[in-house]
């Protein structure tokens, strides 16, 4: 009679874990590997993000970090015409800061901590928020009051829009503003920024009609060579009415009284 052999008690225990370990991987082979955090579902967002839209904000990133500003800044203005939202935004905040244009760097901040697509939150908020104060400080804002209201603003040799507020961002420096308006004398203002300042500048603009007469009266009155002119016709004539004068003196009077008729006229110094 054969004897069938026993594993030991501790074999068996290790063989069934063995097996156990074995069949629970099997499924988990067979299966396609997972992300080990759990996917996010889908939103409406981001299912409407253009094919190339990620494509453009990976590469804006990239030039970023290598400083390359301008050429972020031309990658984010893609993303941001083929879907714009808070990011897009910060990212053309960012990179205009960076290039020093601060006026053009605080609009597209504030519109990033504005819009509700892709909203900001958490530490890109706080951050967002406190760049923007930092841009703010290198800058003034005009409250340009303008009579008439429809007058055009140039700053420095370039048209500028103010907008239904009427407050212009200007960068710290000296710059040159002028106010034009048809019908209207041109002005030009200077103005000097040093930063985080807000003052009120307001300029009217007179008509042009009204200083009419007084070109026309500095034409005909005040011309000097006019003078001139006029002071060498009236020296002339009164030079020609004294040598008149002194002809007819110089002539002999006659016994009765009359004159001979014979003019003492020869040339001067004669007698």
């Amino acid at each position: 009679m054969k004897r069938t052999a026993k594993w030991p008690a501790w074999e068996s225990a290790i063989c069934l874990f063995a097996s156990t370990w074995l069949v629970a991987l099997t499924p988990a082979a067979a299966q396609p590997k997972s992300s080990a955090l759990p996917r996010a579902p889908e939103t409406a967002e981001s299912a409407a993000e253009p094919a190339a839209y990620r494509a453009a904000i990976d590469l804006a990133i990239s030039e970023y970090e290598l400083s390359n500003f301008a050429e972020a800044r031309a990658q984010f203005r893609r993303a941001h015409e083929l879907f714009p939202n808070a990011r897009t935004f910060r990212g053309l905040g960012l990179t205009e800061f960076e290039l020093r244009n601060y006026g053009d760097a605080i609009e597209n901040l504030r519109l990033a901590l504005e819009s509700p697509i892709k909203a900001l939150t958490g530490s890109l908020r706080s951050d967002t928020e406190a760049l923007l104060n930092k841009a703010q400080g290198y800058v003034a804002r005009l409250n340009l009051e303008v009579d008439p209201g429809a007058a055009s603003v140039v700053l420095d040799g370039v048209p500028v829009e103010l907008g239904a507020t009427g407050v212009l961002v200007v960068e710290v420096g000296d710059h040159m503003l002028e106010f034009r308006a048809p019908g209207r004398l041109a002005e030009k203002r200077p103005v000097k920024v040093t930063g985080g300042e807000e003052r009120t500048l307001r300029v009217v603009l007179h008509p042009a009609s009204s200083h009419a007469p007084d070109r026309e009266a500095r034409r005909w009155y005040k011309n000097p060579w006019l003078w001139s002119a006029v002071g060498v016709v009236v020296l002339g004539a009164a030079t020609g009415t004294a040598l008149a004068l002194h002809d007819q003196d110089s002539t002999l009077a006659g016994p009765e009284g009359g004159t001979t008729g014979v003019a003492l006229a020869g040339p001067r110094g004669a007698l």
